[in-house]
């Protein structure tokens, strides 16, 4: 994207960063460029022969790399249940706020020329502003957005849910809970990167989008915090889909994972196709991201956001009672 929009004003080699940014560079209705078409084939063979490579050297079962040998004993922070949960899921909390602030400076930093496209096409204008709401362009091209960001947020939030499940089917989970550790206090500590890392990410795209179209237009004063309103009010949507992982998990453990995501998809359908199909409102408000207020095109009350609060909590306190009352694995 930011080499699409560098062609005229910035550095157009960026799109060749990507295999994505070779297809546009083919030009299939102009001056065919079928050379590119070798270049795909020699990438793939570079990196086939170079997996083959490796795969003869490595053990099977290991890798290139010797393992470390770990600590005698546990740290301080490996010492209770929240800890633990930090180690595990520290790796993809730590890189998907590295995407997240990486796509949100992307975005941010593309904002004018994304604008000048949706200004010059009323077509375009019109759907962006059937995601975003119907304030001024930038106003609606970063609440579209940021609803997006909302939809990948909660894939994480519900990744870092389902790690409870892969911890108690692997066996992980039993070593844990056979010590002095309570059920409800390991459900938690994996249940509150669920619930905090979603912040996490959306605060990392919305001031990395705020500080690039700030700096842009020259004025971040007055670009990031609206900017990034846009981005936290997400929050109580996702937590939604928590309550409802977290719930599944206490209750119908075996159902999790296919509910969870389903959930999910179903958000995406209903938000990204929904209004394109004039949808009842009632099919629209099944998605929890439909009650999200568009800043600052609509006014914001209190109410929705109180509302998907009290329902993720009620669903997560489900979740907590069910697992008290079920074996487990």
């Amino acid at each position: 994207m930011a080499g699409d929009v560098g062609k005229e004003d910035g550095p157009s080699w960026i799109s060749w960063l990507t295999p994505f940014g070779w297809i546009q560079h083919i030009h299939l209705y102009g001056d065919q460029g079928w050379w590119i078409f070798v270049l795909f084939a020699g990438v793939v063979a570079a990196f086939v022969a170079t997996a083959l490579a490796l795969s003869a050297r490595r053990d099977l079962g290991s890798g290139l790399l010797p393992t470390r040998p770990g600590r005698a004993a546990a740290g301080r922070w490996l010492r209770g249940p929240l800890g633990l949960a930090w180690r595990l899921q520290r790796g993809s909390l730590v890189a998907w706020t590295l995407g997240f602030a990486a796509l949100g400076g992307v975005l941010g930093g593309i904002a004018e020329g994304g604008i000048e496209v949706i200004r010059d096409n009323p077509k375009l204008e019109v759907v962006v502003q059937r995601l975003g709401g119907s304030s001024g362009i930038a106003d609606t091209y970063f609440a579209a957005i940021m609803g997006l960001l909302g939809l990948v947020a909660a894939g994480y939030a519900i990744g870092a849910a389902l790690r409870l499940k892969s911890e108690e089917t692997s066996g992980r989970a039993e070593p844990v809970l056979a010590a002095s550790v309570s059920r409800q206090r390991w459900t938690a500590s994996h249940l509150a990167f669920a619930i905090l890392g979603p912040a996490v990410l959306l605060g990392a795209a919305g001031i990395a989008a705020g500080l690039a179209y700030g700096l842009s237009k020259g004025d971040v004063g007055g670009a990031l915090p609206s900017v990034l309103a846009q981005a936290m009010v997400q929050l109580p949507a996702v937590w939604v889909l928590v309550g409802v992982s977290a719930a599944l998990f206490g209750l119908l453990p075996q159902l999790v994972a296919s509910v969870g995501w389903a959930a999910l998809a179903g958000c995406v359908m209903l938000e990204e196709f929904g209004r394109p199909l004039q949808l009842s409102k009632r099919i629209l408000d099944l998605s929890p991201f439909a009650h999200v207020p568009k800043l600052p095109a609509d006014d914001v009350f209190a109410a929705p956001l109180v509302w998907l609060t009290m329902i993720a909590a009620a669903l997560i306190a489900t979740g907590l009672l069910g697992l008290r009352r079920r074996d487990v694995l």
